[in-house]
Order: structure tokens, then sequence, then C-alpha cells
């Protein structure tokens, strides 16, 4: 064995078990209403449950999907009176480069000065 080990089993000391004796005197209500305030009431704490419960990585992972989402309906759509949203005209791309950032951060450069788009929201 390691010298941590020997160390630690060394060093062990004995467990003091917690005394109710000065309990057995009281009345029986006191005591399940102590027990109820500093066992019951301490150990369930909702915030700390919710935060052990919630995954964070899940809350941040939602937290990037509803941004992108967003930035996706503003750049590439229109609202309507009614509330909808419906895509803006597409046209074609100016070039067919592949530019990583532009593709990460950006769209591609549409060329609205082309006379046609390739998709326009169809009128009712």
């Amino acid at each position: 064995s390691t010298q941590v080990s020997k160390h630690m089993m060394e060093n062990l000391e004995d467990y003091v078990a917690e005394s109710h004796d000065h309990e057995e005197d009281l009345p029986d209500n006191h005591v399940i209403h102590h027990f109820h305030e500093n066992e019951v009431v301490k150990a369930f704490d909702y915030k700390r449950c919710l935060f052990v419960l919630v995954p964070r990585r899940l809350l941040k992972v939602m937290a990037l999907y509803a941004l992108f989402t967003a930035k996706y309906y503003f750049v590439n759509c229109k609202r309507l009176h009614d509330g909808s949203w419906v895509s803006v005209n597409m046209y074609l791309p100016k070039n067919i480069d592949f530019k990583p950032l532009q593709f990460l951060f950006g769209f591609m450069e549409m060329d609205p000065t082309q006379t046609q788009p390739y998709w326009s929201m169809p009128d009712d």
C-alpha cells in the first residue's frame, strides 16, 4: 500500500454518534416540530433541488437554439400583418465560394439585383 493510504489509516478517528438524550423528556409534538423544521424543511430546498435536477448543459443548448432560431427569422423572414412569418424573396448567391466564417455567422450573399427571385412567397 502507498504512504498516503497508510497515513489515512493511522489517523482514523472514532465516529461520535449524535445524542438525542435531551429530547427524551420533551413532548412528542415538540420533537416532531423540531425534526420537521431542522430536517425536512432545510433538507428540501427547491432552488438547490432544481439546480441539481436541471442539467445546465441542456439550458445552454436550449438558449443557443432559441438565439439562432430567432436570428434565422429576423434575417431570412418578414412579418406579415397577421403576425405570421414568411420567407423573404430568395435570390441565387453572387458566387459559390465556400467561406466558413460567413457560413457560421452570416448567410450567403444573395444577389437582389437579379430580376427574378428563384423563390418568393405565393400570393393567396
